[in-house]
């Protein structure tokens, strides 16, 4: 079981060289809708994309939807969840422990205040 996740949102990230050193590769890899665009920019297979995926880019999902080890988790865009409060469910239902968040700040404003809301909870 693992006990250390990374979940990537749509925040903007700009540490890119930096973040790469950080990951040691073993973590469990999930991505919050359009937070998938990074893990692809850092070369990350992820275990799951969640979300509605209304900021996934179509070629970007086609692609993955054809690679047999990620889950995709698709959900209404009318929703009363948030995408990261998904991502967190899923990612505490197998068992992490330790999670490391990229891309939760800096995007808009409100989603950005909701996403420390979420995370203080």
């Amino acid at each position: 079981m693992r006990k250390r996740g990374v979940l990537f949102l749509n925040g903007p990230i700009y540490c890119h060289d930096s973040l790469q050193a950080e990951l040691a590769g073993d973590e469990l890899y999930v991505c919050a809708d359009g937070g998938a665009i990074h893990a692809h920019t850092l070369g990350i297979t992820p275990a799951a994309i969640i979300g509605d995926f209304d900021s996934l880019p179509e070629s970007l999902l086609e692609e993955y939807r054809t690679n047999p080890e990620i889950e995709l988790l698709q959900y209404p865009t009318d929703k009363d969840e948030t995408d990261l409060e998904l991502s967190l469910a899923f990612m505490g239902e197998r068992g992490v422990r330790e999670l490391l968040v990229i891309g939760a700040l800096g995007g808009r404003f409100d989603q950005t205040l909701m996403n420390i809301f979420t995370l203080a909870q």
